[in-house]
């Protein structure tokens, strides 16, 4: 069978031919696989319908008169003095809710919302890094599972803290897992598909990625609090846990550190799927 031919080697063609190119079988891992892209887009979107420009003004302090001056981030209390403003009024009519009405991010903590968006980026380039060493050392579904879980599990938990530097934090954790979801997803397609059909499906790949940028004002616009918008982004992801019964390890991954029975038995159901001779695999 299939370990005596990849004893010493692995032949790619070998086990291409063994799988097919591209059949059924392929086509349901590429759908699903490709699915993981839309949490992905919805949390790199997201800072745009967490943190939307808002209108505000200065709630006057009890300490000013009524000949106060009031600005949005200060009051003139008279005689040259200037008082913080400590307490503001949102414009709600288009965002109900927001980051920035929750935490009072104006101000001289305006720069709090760019820290949002900093981290998630910053999570993202570490869940590449993360996640790529992981999957070379226990595999691709694994990580890949692990990863979908986390974004869920912290998208949720991000909606219901109460302060600011938890929210970013369980942000931080989540932006690492979509990294995770981004790289391992791709990884593992390429290494199930024809060599001829990469090229094809890396660009097919991302077509999710581009809907779900697309649809992320419609996921605000039906939300309009950035509670329930958290949520709708997130949830979605625990469905995607059912990849563990659908999703198979990489053939290729179990080849190279050297165990080809399992990787057979992959290649045994790819081939019936496909509808290609079993001789083929022996």
């Amino acid at each position: 069978m299939l370990e005596k031919v990849f004893k010493d080697h692995v032949p790619l063609d070998v086990i291409q031919d063994a799988m097919g190119v591209m059949g059924p079988w392929h086509i349901v891992i590429a759908i699903a696989l490709s699915l993981v892209k839309f949490p992905v887009a919805w949390h790199q979107l997201s800072i745009v319908f967490l943190a939307p420009p808002t209108n505000f003004s200065c709630i006057s302090p009890q300490s000013s008169t009524n000949g106060s001056m009031i600005m949005k981030c200060y009051v003139d209390i008279g005689n040259g003095t200037m008082e913080k403003c400590t307490s503001f009024k949102y414009d709600k009519r288009i965002f109900r809710e927001s980051i920035i009405t929750e935490w009072d991010l104006v101000c001289d903590r305006e720069q709090l919302t760019n820290v949002v968006q900093s981290c998630t980026m910053f999570g993202v380039l570490m869940g590449n890094f993360l996640f790529s060493s992981v999957a070379d050392r226990i595999g691709r579904k694994k990580p890949l599972m692990i990863a979908i879980a986390l974004q869920s599990i912290t998208g949720v938990i991000s909606a219901y803290v109460a302060w600011y530097e938890l929210f970013l934090l369980f942000k931080f954790i989540s932006a690492i897992a979509t990294g995770g979801t981004m790289l391992v997803s791709f990884v593992l397609l390429m290494e199930i598909v024809g060599i001829e059909w990469r090229s094809a499906m890396s660009v097919l790949f991302h077509v999710p990625f581009i809907i779900g940028h697309i649809t992320t004002p419609l996921v605000a616009y039906l939300t309009h609090t950035w509670q329930k918008f958290q949520m709708a982004i997130s949830i979605p992801a625990i469905f995607l846990l059912s990849y563990y019964w659908i999703i198979p390890e990489s053939p290729r991954w179990l080849f190279a550190i050297g165990r080809p029975a399992e990787a057979e038995i992959i290649l045994i159901k790819a081939a019936r799927r496909n509808k290609i001779p079993l001789e083929n695999n022996v």
